[in-house]
């Protein structure tokens, strides 16, 4: 992970006399994540006389726990703010997810499969390439043995084995007779920390569902200056 070091963060910053009268407040976590969601706020964010943000890192740096990636400056918690803490909460989220999957894969994908019903579906897929995964990726998922070889004489691009629907040994068998011009996977409720157990099979990606949107918040703390 790419670390942010310095005081605060390594950055250093003006504040401007028309904020110095504003209620000053200091947005951390108490875990580490990769922050996502600076630009996204940006972009969603009307510039206001009655709101200052300061911002101590850029989309994709790991923030240590306890450091402070941004400062507000608002003469209250308005609807604006709460929309900053939960988008950059979210987006971070993702980011932090998908990145612990990445450190756990070795040289495999990590896929994440974003649905388009999802709030702000093209944002969540930048989340996951930063945080170190894919999302424009054809694939073909296989449930159950019965219709493994329908699908491999389809000659898709790659398959995912359901490790919901296959024993390990069977999972590993199953994937030896994938053809070598197909890609080959596993889908289905993996953790990241299953994902190190899975170094050993003949894999070339892996696409967990729970990376299809969704994702768990980076808990902030907020707390005025």
């Amino acid at each position: 992970m790419k670390k942010v070091n310095g005081s605060p963060l390594g950055v250093s910053f003006h504040i401007a006399d028309s904020v110095k009268e504003k209620k000053s407040f200091q947005i951390k976590s108490e875990q580490d994540f990769i922050l996502f969601g600076r630009e996204f706020s940006n972009s969603f964010l009307k510039p206001s006389a009655d709101r200052e943000i300061i911002w101590f890192a850029q989309d994709g740096d790991c923030i240590l726990k306890e450091q402070i990636p941004l400062r507000v400056f608002t003469s209250e918690e308005s609807t604006d703010f709460s929309f900053l803490l939960k988008s950059v909460s979210y987006l971070s989220g993702a980011a932090t997810l998908v990145r612990c999957y990445v450190e756990n894969a070795g040289d495999m994908t990590i896929v994440g499969s974003i649905s388009k019903q999802t709030p702000f579906p093209d944002w969540e897929k930048q989340a996951v390439y930063m945080g170190g995964g894919v999302t424009d990726f054809s694939c073909v998922s296989c449930s159950s043995e019965k219709n493994f070889s329908s699908l491999v004489k389809k000659n898709p691009s790659a398959i995912a084995l359901d490790v919901s629907g296959f024993s390990e040994s069977n999972c590993i068998t199953y994937l030896k007779e994938i053809p070598k011009e197909i890609k080959r996977g596993i889908c289905g409720p993996i953790l990241p920390e299953d994902v190190i157990k899975f170094l050993s099979y003949p894999l070339d990606f892996i696409m967990p569902s729970f990376l299809l949107g969704d994702f768990p918040s980076v808990k902030m703390i907020v707390s005025e200056d």
